[in-house]
């Protein structure tokens, strides 16, 4: 008798406490799974964020090294030039003014 009464017990207890852990274990996985999907949606906007601050440090770098050598060229430049134009533009524009406008209202 006590070995029949061992063995249903065994038996019976076996199956009982597998089938109530089985159902405890699924229920714990679920609510784990919920709390990462908000996890990974944060972190993608920040990425964007450090992209743009990247290529702005690069742009200047170069922009300030074409811009000295340029202002020396053109100092030599305007000295010439600008002695050059008013002698000339002085001379012929006195002297054929007066001409024309006579001549104009003499013939009629």
């Amino acid at each position: 008798g006590e070995l029949k009464g061992a063995a249903t017990n065994s038996d019976a207890g076996s199956p009982m406490p597998v089938g109530q852990h089985r159902a405890p274990q699924p229920t714990t996985p679920l609510l784990t799974p919920s709390p990462p999907p908000p996890s990974p949606m944060p972190p993608p906007p920040t990425s964007p964020t450090p992209s743009p601050p990247l290529p702005s440090p690069s742009s200047p770098p170069p922009s300030p090294l074409p811009p000295s050598p340029s202002p020396p060229p053109p100092s030599p430049s305007p000295s010439p030039l600008p002695s050059l134009p008013p002698p000339t533009p002085p001379p012929p524009s006195p002297s054929p003014s007066p001409p024309p406008q006579s001549e104009s209202p003499m013939p009629p």
